[in-house]
């Protein structure tokens, strides 16, 4: 088997149209794992209506949910046997060539461990409201990160086919709490030998107020978000400090970024205050004067933590 789509399932209203788009691919060499989390609704009967023996369909014992959403993502690529995984949103949309596009560059890059559709971000009603980025055909690991965080170009983890091996000696999908900040480190690790680039958009991810990317998030919830992003740009300087530049655009890149996030780090340490006890909170402003540098910006923390616990 060359490709598994992966579909960890708990929404309803998007589900045929996303399962529809898979089933549609002009490449037909590819399973679909829908894994029900214990939905409450009836997933089985929207999968049931498909006669296609390329689907399988499980329902776990348990709601695993979004705070070990990556536990689910990583038993699912522990049923995989392909060459190739693609992790698939239960919301999202493929235009009908992306498998036969990702398979033209897995062809042609055969030591590269990831390959991305350019994409694009719809609302609930199907309307486009950002396009990708154009890109090479092939890009480097610095620029990829420099996307992402400098560009602040990402369209969902859908978008993405993995080497499954690859991905396996890695240890699987990067694991952070509620999956916030996985699918950027994940992608960011996969493409230490570049990344394969899709020349046009076939990948649609759908921000309808219904996924974590795009739902009003409680006080707690943002504070994870944002103690999450701050430990991702932590751990992108790590692997930028170990990282090879394929050339002097990668320098430039690297540095780029490198500047980005230490330009974000005090909004983001505002942002997850409430999730330190207030002692620790002291500690944390006294410890980094180069960043609460002013008494408004040790304020601003102080605020945070009183007003969103």
């Amino acid at each position: 088997m060359r490709y598994t789509f992966l579909m960890p399932a708990f929404k309803e209203p998007y589900l045929k149209e996303a399962i529809g788009s898979i089933l549609a691919q002009t490449y037909k060499d590819f399973t679909l794992i829908v894994s029900d989390d214990c939905s409450p609704h009836n997933l089985k009967a929207i999968v049931d209506e498909y006669h296609d023996n390329r689907i399988i369909y499980r329902r776990n014992a348990h709601n695993i949910g979004v705070e070990k959403l990556v536990d689910h993502w990583n038993l699912l690529l522990s049923l995989a046997e392909s060459d190739y995984v693609i992790l698939s949103p239960d919301d999202d949309v493929y235009a009908p060539t992306f498998l036969e596009e990702i398979e033209k560059l897995t062809r042609k890059y055969p030591q590269t461990g990831i390959f991305k559709s350019r994409a694009q971000i719809i609302d609930a009603q199907g309307n486009i409201r950002k396009a990708d980025n154009d890109f090479s055909e092939r890009i480097s690991m610095a620029y990829n990160i420099y996307n992402q965080i400098a560009e602040q170009s990402f369209y969902g983890i859908g978008c993405y086919a993995f080497n499954t091996r690859q991905l396996r000696d890695m240890g699987g999908f990067a694991y952070y709490k509620m999956a916030w900040g996985s699918d950027t480190m994940t992608n960011i690790l996969m493409s230490r030998n570049g990344m394969g680039v899709t020349k046009d958009i076939l990948f649609s991810f759908r921000q309808s107020g219904e996924n974590i990317s795009s739902r009003k998030d409680s006080p707690k919830v943002q504070s994870t978000k944002s103690r999450n992003d701050l430990q991702v740009r932590k751990d992108i300087l790590t692997v930028l400090d170990s990282m090879k530049p394929e050339n002097n655009d990668d320098l430039v890149y690297m540095e780029g970024v490198r500047k980005q996030i230490q330009d974000e780090y005090y909004g983001l340490y505002v942002g997850c205050a409430p999730s330190y006890s207030f002692k620790d909170l002291l500690k944390l402003i006294m410890s980094k004067p180069e960043i609460f540098n002013t008494p408004r910006r040790k304020m601003a923390m102080i605020k945070s933590w009183i007003t969103n616990r």
